[in-house]
Formats: C-alpha cells, sequence, structure tokens
C-alpha cells in the first residue's frame, strides 16, 4: 500500500530539492519526455514506517511521512538505499538532506529558527513601508 503524503510535504520536497539526494547523482527529479514532464523522483523514508523496513525506528517522536523524515532520490539509488540498509544509516541519510535541501539554495531550520527568521523579516517589512512612506 502506497504512503499518503500530505498536499504541503510534496511541495516542500520538490521546492527545496534540484536532483536525487544521493551523492554526485545528476538525476533530475523530473524531466521532459517527449514533450512531457515526467517525475524522475521517488520519495524516500530516512526512517522507514514498517516494522520490518530499513532504518525503522521504534518510539521515533517525528512524522513519519512528514518533510524531515522524507528525501527524493532517483529509482536507482531508492532501491539501493532500502536494500543496503547498513552501509546508509539514519545519519548519512539526514546529511544527504540536507545536502539535497542546499542545493537549491534553501535550508532546513528549526522550528524557533524559521520563527525568528519570519519576525525578523516581518519587522524589516514595516520598516520600509514606513520609510517609504516618509518620501511620499
Amino acid at each position: 500500500m502506497a504512503s499518503k503524503y500530505r498536499d504541503e510535504t510534496v511541495k516542500l520536497l520538490f521546492g527545496s530539492a534540484t536532483c536525487c539526494a544521493f551523492p554526485k547523482c545528476a538525476q533530475p527529479l523530473v524531466f521532459w519526455d517527449r514533450g512531457h514532464p515526467t517525475v524522475a523522483a521517488e520519495i524516500a523514508h530516512i526512517r522507514s514506517e514498517k516494522k520490518k523496513g530499513p532504518r525503522y525506528k521504534a518510539g521515533y517522536a517525528g512524522d513519519i511521512n512528514g518533510f524531515e523524515n522524507l528525501l527524493l532520490l532517483c529509482g536507482v539509488h531508492h532501491k539501493a538505499v532500502d536494500r543496503h540498509e547498513s552501509l546508509y544509516t539514519v545519519a548519512k541519510l539526514e546529511e544527504w538532506k540536507t545536502a539535497q535541501v542546499a542545493q537549491s539554495g534553501q535550508h532546513v531550520v528549526s522550528d524557533d529558527l524559521a520563527e525568528i527568521v519570519r519576525q525578523v523579516h516581518q519587522s524589516l517589512q514595516k520598516l520600509t513601508e514606513v520609510a517609504g512612506s516618509r518620501h511620499l
């Protein structure tokens, strides 16, 4: 049975990556085939959702199907990563995810840091509006 991912999660995955997360794999996530866009990426779990799956962690506190526990791999590398789980640890896949997100110029940040950035952005926006109204 296929996993169900929230639309927001899928958007975040594809909006924060440009190619397969496997190091030095340049396989694009989407390619054009005879004029039609084709999704080549597969959504991979860092920690398995299944008890007997690769890198399963009992009691994992995060959202098993959430952005933080998923990365995008091409079909070749997704199969290899899941079949050889001892070679591809949770820590290694988390490194890949961080690198994958950085490819797109994005950064994975904590909720606390994201809130600080949001507040700073709002403050700067207000200052810009006030400064701009003085020049009218």
